[in-house]
């Protein structure tokens, strides 16, 4: 399987997740372009609704990191949930 360009995973993850392109691009920089990192961001971002006195980004971070290990085979869902720490 050949890498992508950063150009290529920027469509790709537009495309996955409905978010805008410069969007898409600022949390592939964040998550280091790590695409799998990157749509879990994403998707625990736009949930975050009240992550009371945990700083929000931090919320979504670890959601996005046990999102990755999830799909990677890593851990069951049932321990892919992000809790308050």
């Amino acid at each position: 399987m050949t890498q992508l360009s950063k150009s290529e995973m920027v469509k790709m993850l537009r495309d996955d997740s409905g978010a805008g392109m410069c969007e898409c691009k600022a949390v592939l920089e964040k998550c280091e372009w790590d695409y799998l990192l990157a749509e879990g961001y994403l998707r625990y971002y736009g949930c975050a609704v009240n992550t009371y006195d945990v700083p929000h980004e931090e919320w979504a971070m670890t959601g996005a990191q046990a999102y990755k290990r999830l799909r990677l085979g890593e851990i069951s869902e049932e321990n892919a949930k992000p809790t308050k720490s």
